[in-house]
């Protein structure tokens, strides 16, 4: 870029302005942000899924993202990378928001205890004679 810039004489930098690069393709949602986010994304499924609060959603999320992991180095192609750890974690995940995990040992057993008592509550009322 300096050296861009430096083929200019004093006149065209003052009627057009140093020319500045940026990357190619880079848009809103660049590499840069993308590194930033994932380590905040990992961080906070992380913590969902150890405290058990909205374990299955949290579950759903690491799978689908594991599975953009391994989808990303398929094996037979020169230089990737094996992915069977990411893929026995993925099928964990996939096991624990398709069973009631959180339900009984985590945060979730609060809100699902709630709704079923409410629901226990309308149930009776419902059959209760008039």
């Amino acid at each position: 870029e300096g050296r861009l810039n430096s083929v200019a004489n004093a006149t065209q930098l003052q009627s057009a302005g140093r020319f500045h690069f940026g990357r190619p393709g880079e848009g809103l949602l660049s590499t840069t942000m993308v590194d930033k986010i994932i380590p905040i994304f990992d961080m906070s499924i992380g913590i969902l899924l150890i405290i058990g609060l909205l374990t299955p959603l949290a579950a759903w999320a690491a799978a689908l993202f594991l599975i953009s992991v391994i989808l990303s180095q398929m094996p037979g192609f020169p230089g990737t990378q094996p992915t069977y750890f990411q893929a026995v974690e993925c099928l964990a995940l996939i096991t624990l928001a398709t069973t009631d995990a959180g339900r009984y040992a985590g945060l979730d057993f609060f809100p699902w205890a709630w709704w079923q008592n409410k629901k226990a509550t309308r149930l009776r009322g419902a059959k209760a004679p008039a």
